[in-house]
Protein backbone atom coordinates (compact mmCIF):
# COMPACT_ATOMS: atom_id res chain seq x y z
CA UNK A 1 0.00 0.00 0.00
CA UNK A 2 1.62 3.19 -1.00
CA UNK A 3 0.43 7.09 0.55
CA UNK A 4 2.05 10.52 -1.26
CA UNK A 5 4.51 12.43 0.56
CA UNK A 6 3.34 16.04 0.36
CA UNK A 7 5.68 18.56 -1.72
CA UNK A 8 7.54 20.15 0.79
CA UNK A 9 9.26 16.93 1.75
CA UNK A 10 12.85 17.06 0.59
CA UNK A 11 14.43 14.28 -1.49
CA UNK A 12 18.44 12.89 -1.06
CA UNK A 13 19.53 15.23 -4.00
CA UNK A 14 18.28 17.96 -2.38
CA UNK A 15 15.19 18.81 -4.51
CA UNK A 16 11.83 19.09 -3.73
CA UNK A 17 10.05 15.61 -4.77
CA UNK A 18 6.93 13.94 -4.49
CA UNK A 19 7.25 10.37 -3.38
CA UNK A 20 5.94 7.46 -2.55
CA UNK A 21 6.11 5.70 0.92
CA UNK A 22 5.36 1.77 1.20
CA UNK A 23 2.96 1.36 4.95
CA UNK A 24 4.45 -1.80 4.65
CA UNK A 25 7.84 -0.40 4.41
CA UNK A 26 9.61 3.13 6.04
CA UNK A 27 11.63 2.64 2.61
CA UNK A 28 10.84 5.94 0.48
CA UNK A 29 10.61 5.24 -3.93
CA UNK A 30 11.06 8.42 -5.76
CA UNK A 31 10.01 8.11 -9.40
CA UNK A 32 11.35 9.25 -11.79
CA UNK A 33 9.59 8.65 -15.97
CA UNK A 34 12.87 8.18 -18.36
CA UNK A 35 10.80 8.50 -21.06
CA UNK A 36 7.87 10.82 -22.32
CA UNK A 37 7.19 13.24 -24.78
CA UNK A 38 6.34 16.84 -25.05
CA UNK A 39 5.75 19.95 -28.21
CA UNK A 40 8.03 23.03 -26.83
CA UNK A 41 6.62 26.17 -27.52
CA UNK A 42 9.78 26.94 -28.95
CA UNK A 43 9.27 23.55 -31.57
CA UNK A 44 5.92 24.75 -32.62
CA UNK A 45 6.34 28.56 -32.93
CA UNK A 46 9.92 27.24 -35.34
CA UNK A 47 7.62 24.94 -37.58
CA UNK A 48 5.33 28.29 -39.59
CA UNK A 49 2.91 26.10 -40.93
CA UNK A 50 2.54 23.18 -38.19
CA UNK A 51 1.51 19.62 -40.23
CA UNK A 52 -1.45 17.73 -39.25
CA UNK A 53 -0.02 15.09 -37.82
CA UNK A 54 1.23 17.34 -35.38
CA UNK A 55 -1.69 19.16 -35.32
CA UNK A 56 -3.79 16.37 -34.24
CA UNK A 57 -1.98 14.66 -31.45
CA UNK A 58 -1.27 18.42 -29.66
CA UNK A 59 -5.28 19.02 -29.95
CA UNK A 60 -6.31 15.57 -28.60
CA UNK A 61 -3.49 15.02 -26.20
CA UNK A 62 -3.56 18.15 -23.67
CA UNK A 63 -0.51 16.65 -22.01
CA UNK A 64 1.58 17.77 -25.24
CA UNK A 65 1.42 21.32 -24.99
CA UNK A 66 0.16 22.15 -21.36
CA UNK A 67 2.82 21.82 -18.72
CA UNK A 68 0.98 22.83 -15.55
CA UNK A 69 -2.16 19.88 -16.82
CA UNK A 70 1.01 17.84 -16.82
CA UNK A 71 1.98 18.45 -13.63
CA UNK A 72 -1.04 18.21 -11.77
CA UNK A 73 -1.10 14.86 -13.43
CA UNK A 74 2.16 13.65 -12.67
CA UNK A 75 1.08 15.06 -8.68
CA UNK A 76 -1.91 13.03 -8.55
CA UNK A 77 0.42 9.63 -9.86
CA UNK A 78 3.49 10.42 -7.63
CA UNK A 79 5.55 11.19 -10.60
CA UNK A 80 8.91 13.45 -8.63
CA UNK A 81 10.15 13.50 -12.19
CA UNK A 82 10.19 13.60 -16.22
CA UNK A 83 12.77 13.20 -18.19
CA UNK A 84 11.06 15.19 -21.38
CA UNK A 85 11.70 14.25 -24.76
CA UNK A 86 10.47 15.99 -28.20
CA UNK A 87 7.15 13.89 -29.29
CA UNK A 88 6.96 12.52 -32.74
CA UNK A 89 6.71 12.74 -35.62
CA UNK A 90 10.10 12.43 -36.49
CA UNK A 91 12.25 15.38 -37.68
CA UNK A 92 13.16 13.75 -40.42
CA UNK A 93 9.63 12.68 -41.24
CA UNK A 94 8.25 16.48 -41.23
CA UNK A 95 9.10 17.15 -45.10
CA UNK A 96 11.60 19.92 -44.51
CA UNK A 97 14.57 20.98 -46.57
CA UNK A 98 17.92 20.83 -44.63
CA UNK A 99 18.14 24.14 -43.59
CA UNK A 100 14.93 23.95 -42.24
CA UNK A 101 15.57 20.58 -40.12
CA UNK A 102 18.32 22.03 -38.73
CA UNK A 103 16.77 24.79 -37.03
CA UNK A 104 13.56 22.99 -36.01
CA UNK A 105 15.80 20.71 -34.41
CA UNK A 106 17.57 23.37 -32.28
CA UNK A 107 14.30 25.24 -31.56
CA UNK A 108 12.77 22.36 -30.65
CA UNK A 109 15.87 21.48 -27.35
CA UNK A 110 16.15 25.05 -26.75
CA UNK A 111 12.38 24.14 -25.91
CA UNK A 112 12.94 21.61 -23.80
CA UNK A 113 15.80 23.39 -22.26
CA UNK A 114 13.78 26.32 -21.02
CA UNK A 115 10.78 23.57 -19.56
CA UNK A 116 14.30 22.07 -17.33
CA UNK A 117 15.28 25.48 -16.24
CA UNK A 118 11.46 26.68 -15.53
CA UNK A 119 10.76 23.34 -13.82
CA UNK A 120 13.80 22.40 -12.26
CA UNK A 121 12.78 19.86 -9.62
CA UNK A 122 10.50 18.11 -11.48
CA UNK A 123 11.87 18.14 -15.44
CA UNK A 124 15.23 16.63 -16.74
CA UNK A 125 15.31 16.92 -20.75
CA UNK A 126 16.88 15.15 -23.41
CA UNK A 127 17.90 16.46 -27.07
CA UNK A 128 16.83 15.37 -30.39
CA UNK A 129 19.00 15.22 -33.54
CA UNK A 130 18.73 13.98 -37.28
CA UNK A 131 21.36 12.07 -38.00
CA UNK A 132 20.85 12.59 -41.73
CA UNK A 133 23.27 14.79 -41.40
CA UNK A 134 25.88 13.10 -38.45
CA UNK A 135 28.16 16.03 -38.67
CA UNK A 136 25.08 18.03 -37.10
CA UNK A 137 23.75 15.57 -35.21
CA UNK A 138 27.14 15.25 -33.64
CA UNK A 139 27.84 19.41 -32.81
CA UNK A 140 24.55 19.50 -31.90
CA UNK A 141 24.70 16.78 -29.20
CA UNK A 142 27.59 18.44 -27.75
CA UNK A 143 25.98 21.81 -27.30
CA UNK A 144 22.30 20.07 -25.76
CA UNK A 145 25.21 18.22 -23.23
CA UNK A 146 27.55 20.93 -23.03
CA UNK A 147 25.80 24.04 -23.05
CA UNK A 148 21.98 23.42 -22.29
CA UNK A 149 22.42 21.07 -19.87
CA UNK A 150 20.49 18.19 -20.91
CA UNK A 151 21.03 14.73 -19.86
CA UNK A 152 21.16 12.43 -23.25
CA UNK A 153 20.03 12.40 -27.02
CA UNK A 154 17.31 10.92 -28.63
CA UNK A 155 17.70 9.58 -32.33
CA UNK A 156 15.05 6.89 -34.48
CA UNK A 157 15.00 4.24 -35.60
CA UNK A 158 15.85 4.55 -38.94
CA UNK A 159 17.07 7.69 -41.05
CA UNK A 160 14.47 8.15 -43.84
CA UNK A 161 15.15 4.45 -44.04
CA UNK A 162 18.77 4.05 -43.85
CA UNK A 163 19.79 2.35 -40.94
CA UNK A 164 21.82 3.61 -38.25
CA UNK A 165 24.61 1.60 -37.67
CA UNK A 166 26.31 2.91 -40.91
CA UNK A 167 30.34 3.92 -40.79
CA UNK A 168 29.36 7.39 -41.43
CA UNK A 169 28.03 7.67 -38.06
CA UNK A 170 30.96 6.12 -35.81
CA UNK A 171 31.64 9.93 -35.20
CA UNK A 172 28.60 10.81 -33.81
CA UNK A 173 28.56 7.54 -31.59
CA UNK A 174 31.78 8.47 -30.39
CA UNK A 175 31.23 11.52 -29.51
CA UNK A 176 28.21 10.58 -27.62
CA UNK A 177 30.71 8.23 -25.77
CA UNK A 178 33.12 11.08 -24.99
CA UNK A 179 30.89 13.72 -23.25
CA UNK A 180 28.67 10.98 -21.76
CA UNK A 181 25.87 11.86 -22.91
CA UNK A 182 22.74 8.14 -22.93
CA UNK A 183 21.65 7.58 -26.16
CA UNK A 184 17.65 7.35 -26.53
CA UNK A 185 16.69 5.30 -29.45
CA UNK A 186 12.71 5.88 -30.49
CA UNK A 187 10.89 3.95 -33.17
CA UNK A 188 9.77 5.22 -36.13
CA UNK A 189 8.08 4.51 -39.56
CA UNK A 190 9.54 1.56 -41.46
CA UNK A 191 10.14 3.19 -45.13
CA UNK A 192 9.65 2.25 -48.21
CA UNK A 193 7.72 -1.24 -46.66
CA UNK A 194 4.16 -2.68 -47.72
CA UNK A 195 1.64 0.02 -48.57
CA UNK A 196 -0.73 -1.96 -46.75
CA UNK A 197 1.19 -1.71 -43.66
CA UNK A 198 -0.90 1.62 -43.16
CA UNK A 199 -3.77 -0.19 -42.52
CA UNK A 200 -5.65 -0.42 -39.07
CA UNK A 201 -2.52 1.89 -37.80
CA UNK A 202 -0.33 -1.64 -38.08
CA UNK A 203 2.62 0.49 -39.07
CA UNK A 204 2.80 2.18 -35.50
CA UNK A 205 0.80 -0.84 -33.62
CA UNK A 206 2.96 -3.39 -35.12
CA UNK A 207 5.93 -1.51 -37.31
CA UNK A 208 6.93 0.64 -34.90
CA UNK A 209 8.27 -2.11 -32.64
CA UNK A 210 9.32 -4.18 -35.69
CA UNK A 211 11.62 -1.67 -36.48
CA UNK A 212 13.40 -0.42 -33.33
CA UNK A 213 14.23 -4.55 -33.41
CA UNK A 214 15.47 -3.95 -36.82
CA UNK A 215 17.92 -0.80 -35.52
CA UNK A 216 19.27 -3.26 -32.50
CA UNK A 217 20.02 -6.17 -34.59
CA UNK A 218 22.38 -3.83 -36.68
CA UNK A 219 23.50 -2.38 -34.00
CA UNK A 220 24.53 -5.53 -32.33
CA UNK A 221 25.71 -6.86 -35.68
CA UNK A 222 27.86 -3.90 -37.10
CA UNK A 223 29.57 -3.97 -33.70
CA UNK A 224 28.44 -0.51 -33.38
CA UNK A 225 27.22 -1.57 -29.29
CA UNK A 226 30.32 -3.48 -28.70
CA UNK A 227 32.64 -0.87 -29.96
CA UNK A 228 30.96 2.30 -27.91
CA UNK A 229 30.88 -0.26 -25.16
CA UNK A 230 30.65 2.87 -22.38
CA UNK A 231 27.57 4.52 -24.53
CA UNK A 232 24.66 3.78 -22.38
CA UNK A 233 21.68 3.05 -24.69
CA UNK A 234 17.75 3.13 -23.62
CA UNK A 235 15.40 1.73 -25.67
CA UNK A 236 11.53 2.48 -25.87
CA UNK A 237 8.71 -0.08 -25.44
CA UNK A 238 10.86 -2.46 -23.22
CA UNK A 239 13.42 -3.05 -25.92
CA UNK A 240 10.76 -4.08 -28.27
CA UNK A 241 10.69 -8.15 -29.57
CA UNK A 242 14.41 -8.01 -28.51
CA UNK A 243 13.83 -10.26 -25.45
CA UNK A 244 11.55 -12.84 -27.33
CA UNK A 245 14.11 -13.04 -30.33
CA UNK A 246 17.23 -13.05 -28.45
CA UNK A 247 17.78 -16.88 -28.86
CA UNK A 248 17.65 -16.93 -32.49
CA UNK A 249 19.55 -13.45 -33.00
CA UNK A 250 21.95 -14.96 -30.76
CA UNK A 251 21.61 -18.82 -32.80
CA UNK A 252 22.05 -16.94 -36.01
CA UNK A 253 24.95 -14.85 -35.17
CA UNK A 254 27.15 -17.84 -33.68
CA UNK A 255 26.42 -19.42 -36.64
CA UNK A 256 28.22 -17.17 -38.83
CA UNK A 257 31.80 -17.75 -39.18
CA UNK A 258 32.79 -14.03 -39.46
CA UNK A 259 30.99 -13.00 -36.08
CA UNK A 260 33.91 -14.34 -33.87
CA UNK A 261 36.31 -12.59 -36.01
CA UNK A 262 34.72 -9.48 -35.64
CA UNK A 263 32.90 -9.44 -32.14
CA UNK A 264 34.86 -10.03 -28.90
CA UNK A 265 31.74 -10.68 -26.66
CA UNK A 266 29.10 -13.15 -26.36
CA UNK A 267 25.87 -11.97 -28.09
CA UNK A 268 23.79 -12.27 -25.50
CA UNK A 269 25.79 -10.47 -23.66
CA UNK A 270 25.93 -7.46 -25.95
CA UNK A 271 21.82 -7.46 -26.35
CA UNK A 272 21.61 -6.95 -22.47
CA UNK A 273 23.97 -4.41 -22.26
CA UNK A 274 21.14 -2.40 -23.44
CA UNK A 275 18.61 -0.52 -21.02
CA UNK A 276 15.02 -0.64 -21.62
CA UNK A 277 11.81 1.46 -20.56
CA UNK A 278 8.19 -0.34 -19.20
CA UNK A 279 6.77 2.05 -22.02
CA UNK A 280 4.48 -1.53 -22.82
CA UNK A 281 4.49 -2.25 -19.03
CA UNK A 282 0.60 -1.64 -19.92
CA UNK A 283 0.70 -5.61 -20.76
CA UNK A 284 1.96 -7.60 -17.88
CA UNK A 285 3.65 -10.27 -19.85
CA UNK A 286 5.89 -7.91 -21.99
CA UNK A 287 7.54 -6.42 -18.48
CA UNK A 288 8.29 -9.84 -17.31
CA UNK A 289 9.54 -11.41 -19.81
CA UNK A 290 11.85 -8.15 -20.43
CA UNK A 291 12.50 -8.05 -16.88
CA UNK A 292 13.71 -11.95 -17.18
CA UNK A 293 15.95 -11.02 -20.09
CA UNK A 294 17.53 -7.52 -19.20
CA UNK A 295 17.74 -7.83 -15.66
CA UNK A 296 16.38 -5.66 -12.54
CA UNK A 297 19.65 -3.35 -13.17
CA UNK A 298 18.80 -2.85 -16.73
CA UNK A 299 14.51 -2.07 -17.02
CA UNK A 300 14.14 1.73 -16.14
CA UNK A 301 10.44 3.12 -15.45
CA UNK A 302 9.46 5.18 -18.44
CA UNK A 303 5.69 5.59 -19.41
CA UNK A 304 5.63 6.97 -23.11
CA UNK A 305 3.35 9.61 -21.43
CA UNK A 306 0.91 10.94 -22.84
CA UNK A 307 0.20 8.14 -24.90
CA UNK A 308 1.78 5.32 -22.25
CA UNK A 309 -0.96 4.62 -19.47
CA UNK A 310 1.18 5.35 -16.38
CA UNK A 311 -1.52 4.02 -13.79
CA UNK A 312 -1.51 0.67 -15.96
CA UNK A 313 2.40 0.50 -15.96
CA UNK A 314 2.65 1.29 -12.16
CA UNK A 315 -0.03 -1.48 -11.61
CA UNK A 316 2.34 -4.42 -13.82
CA UNK A 317 5.76 -3.35 -12.00
CA UNK A 318 3.36 -4.00 -8.64
CA UNK A 319 2.00 -7.38 -10.02
CA UNK A 320 6.19 -8.34 -10.37
CA UNK A 321 5.77 -8.56 -6.90
CA UNK A 322 9.40 -7.10 -6.18
CA UNK A 323 10.98 -6.11 -2.66
CA UNK A 324 12.01 -2.40 -1.86
CA UNK A 325 15.22 -2.42 -3.70
CA UNK A 326 14.56 -4.15 -6.49
CA UNK A 327 11.36 -1.52 -6.74
CA UNK A 328 13.38 1.14 -6.33
CA UNK A 329 16.19 0.43 -9.26
CA UNK A 330 13.07 0.48 -11.87
CA UNK A 331 11.54 3.55 -10.46
CA UNK A 332 14.68 5.42 -10.34
CA UNK A 333 18.09 4.11 -9.25
CA UNK A 334 18.81 2.85 -12.57
CA UNK A 335 17.43 5.83 -14.26
CA UNK A 336 20.14 7.75 -11.80
CA UNK A 337 23.07 5.75 -13.47
CA UNK A 338 22.07 6.42 -16.94
CA UNK A 339 20.82 10.32 -16.64
CA UNK A 340 24.56 11.02 -14.54
CA UNK A 341 23.18 11.90 -11.59
CA UNK A 342 23.98 9.47 -8.80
Amino acid sequence: MYSAVPASIQCICGKTAIMLINLDSPMLIMKIDIFNHIYPDEYINAMGSIPDMVKNMANSLRALRDVEYRLSVMDRLGIDQEVLSLAMPAIDGLGLDEKSTKHITVEANNGIRSLVEKYKDRFLGIGTVSLSDPGFAADEAKRCIHDLGLSGIQVVSNVNGKPIDGPELDGFYSVLESIGSGLWIHPTFMANSYPWLKDYNADIALGWDMDTTLALFRLFRSGVLEKHDRLKVVVHHLGSIVPLLAGRISDFAMQDATYAQTHRKNPLDVLKSLYVDTAEGMWWPWLRIALDFFGIDHVIFGTDYPWGSTERIMGSIKQLSLDDAQTEKIYSANARIVLRTR
